[in-house]
C-alpha cells in the first residue's frame, strides 16, 4: 500500500499519477527516491494506522457497553420474574449471559488493539 506525499490519499501500488492532486508517484530511475520522501512515506502510513486502531478499538468498546447493557437488564429481569420478550425461544435470562459474554469478547478485543498502539 502506498500514499501520495502530496495530498495523503491512500493509492493503489500501480498508480503513476495520484487520482485525487495528480501528484506524481513514481520517480524517474535517475533521480531515485530520497530518504525524507522515504521517510515521509513511513510516517504517513504509521499515522493512518494508528488512526484506523483508534478508530477500531473505540467501535469495539462501544459495542461492548451496548452488549453489557442490555444483557445486564435481560439477566435482572429474568431473575426478577419480569416478563420480557423471548428472542427465537431463548428465555431472557439465558440471552442475557450470552450478550454478557459478546461483550467480555469486544472487550478483550479493545484490549489487545489498544496494546498496538
Amino acid at each position: 500500500m502506498q500514499f501520495c506525499l502530496q495530498c495523503c490519499k491512500e493509492i493503489s501500488e500501480d498508480c503513476i499519477f495520484c487520482p485525487k492532486c495528480g501528484e506524481r508517484i513514481i520517480e524517474d530511475a535517475e533521480s531515485g527516491t530520497s530518504n525524507d520522501k522515504i521517510e515521509l512515506k513511513t510516517a504517513i502510513r504509521d499515522s493512518l494506522t494508528v488512526e484506523r486502531i483508534r478508530e477500531e478499538t473505540k467501535e469495539k468498546k462501544s459495542k461492548e457497553k451496548i452488549y453489557r447493557i442490555i444483557g445486564l437488564v435481560l439477566c435482572i429481569g429474568g431473575l426478577l420474574g419480569i416478563p420480557l420478550i423471548t428472542f427465537l425461544g431463548i428465555p431472557p435470562i439465558i440471552m442475557g449471559i450470552i450478550l454478557l459474554l459478546v461483550s467480555a469478547d469486544y472487550e478483550g478485543q479493545a484490549k489487545k488493539l489498544k496494546k498496538l498502539l
